[in-house]
């Protein structure tokens, strides 16, 4: 598992994260602002520097994805389970 990996979980173990609209508002780990994720299929997106200069999943996204897990129903409603997942380092 990657640091940034480590750290999403971290979030999403001891975060509450709010949804508007389609935008998930993440707090700041330093405590200096939320950072608004917007899960597409295709390409997720963070306001966080780290995904806007390396295009990659930041932790703020890994947050997101580890704490809901979306399951579309064949009626087209989409149906959101939490599930928090909490690791421990092993000695």
């Amino acid at each position: 598992m990657t640091t940034r990996e480590q750290k999403g979980l971290q979030i999403a173990a001891t975060t509450k994260l709010r949804k508007t609209g389609q935008t998930w508002l993440v707090p700041s780990q330093s405590g200096k602002g939320t950072y608004e994720v917007v899960l597409d299929k295709q390409c997720p997106t963070c306001t966080c520097p780290d995904h806007e200069q390396r295009k990659v999943k930041c932790k703020h996204i890994l947050a997101v994805e580890y704490t809901f897990s979306r399951e579309q129903n064949e009626d087209g409603t989409t149906t959101v389970t939490e599930k928090i997942q909490v690791t421990y380092g092993q000695d």
